[in-house]
């Protein structure tokens, strides 16, 4: 899956036997990888998307394609089969964990609550957020300020909050992040939003979305712009489940969770840190360092 960097070379390695198989589950741009499918599909190679269909796309710069390339027709069909176990399909029960610190993120909490509840779903969000929402239970003209404040920086949000009106009781949607039982958790914020939600959920194979209303966001998923056409795409089952690995890292008697990497520093700066790393008990290696990344 991308060893090389490059969707076309690899695509022509399916086409002289090199590769078995190649799957870019990101997207890619159908203008770039064109001349490649069509020498792969000459070969006898099999080339379509996440669902075995052929590629009919455009092509144009902004057409994106999920591919799927596979040297024989045999092999091409188990890994749809795989790949297709992880499709989830009608997400009818959602759970919303927002910032609290940033009027955007609330705002557009409210939102997305508004708009899930027009699709009839089932709808959980934290105690927090839901007093929060009910504290402010802004009226017509004040929430017309406030998305107007919001344009001023980022008129993205503030499109994607035109509509908004504010509900009676939000307490009535209120739980416990740990008494979640939803089918899919929409967190908004940035990444600390997004681990504050995975560590609290009791279940661990509840999928993610993160919206990014963040500083940084690089495990959420979505941005802003055009985000509810999205989440619509995906409650219709559009999507696919993308498992990440986490860990768990011991302090004394705290334990602190991680997604991809932990990182260990000094409480003091510019004080060295001293590491032995075992494996099974065993040594393997002793070395100092400022700080030290853990990757999963």
């Amino acid at each position: 899956m991308r060893i090389l960097g490059s969707v076309v070379l690899e695509l022509a390695y399916i086409a002289n036997g090199k590769y078995d198989v190649f799957i870019d589950m990101r997207g890619s741009r159908i203008i770039d990888i064109a001349a490649s499918m069509l020498i792969a599909s000459e070969s006898g190679a099999v080339i379509t998307d996440e669902n075995g269909n052929k590629l009919k796309k455009r092509l144009s710069i902004s057409e994106k394609a999920i591919v799927i390339g596979s040297s024989n027709s045999k092999l091409h069909k188990k890994i749809i089969n795989t790949i297709n176990n992880n499709k989830s399909f009608d997400i009818k029960r959602v759970g919303i964990v927002s910032r609290l610190d940033k009027i955007e993120a609330v705002l557009f909490s409210a939102k997305l609550i508004q708009f899930l509840d027009s699709h009839n779903i089932d709808i959980s969000i934290e105690n927090s957020l839901a007093k929060k929402l009910s504290e402010l239970n802004m009226d017509e003209s004040t929430l017309d300020e406030n998305i107007a404040k919001i344009s001023k920086y980022s008129e993205g949000i503030a499109n994607e909050l035109h509509g908004l009106t504010f509900k009676d009781d939000y307490y009535r949607y209120a739980t416990n992040i740990k008494e979640f039982d939803v089918d899919m958790v929409i967190t908004l914020g940035g990444d600390g939003t997004l681990l504050r939600g995975q560590t609290k959920l009791s279940n661990s194979e509840i999928p993610i979305l993160g919206i990014n209303l963040g500083t940084v966001g690089f495990l959420t998923e979505l941005d802003i712009e055009n985000s509810f056409k999205k989440i619509d795409t995906i409650l219709k089952g559009e999507y696919f489940k993308e498992k990440k690995n986490s860990t768990e890292s011991f302090s004394w008697k705290r334990t602190f969770y991680s997604i991809k990497r932990s990182v260990i520093m000094t409480e003091k700066p510019a004080k060295m840190l001293n590491f032995e790393v075992r494996v099974d008990g065993e040594i393997v290696e002793e070395f100092s360092r400022w700080t030290y990344i853990i990757y999963s």
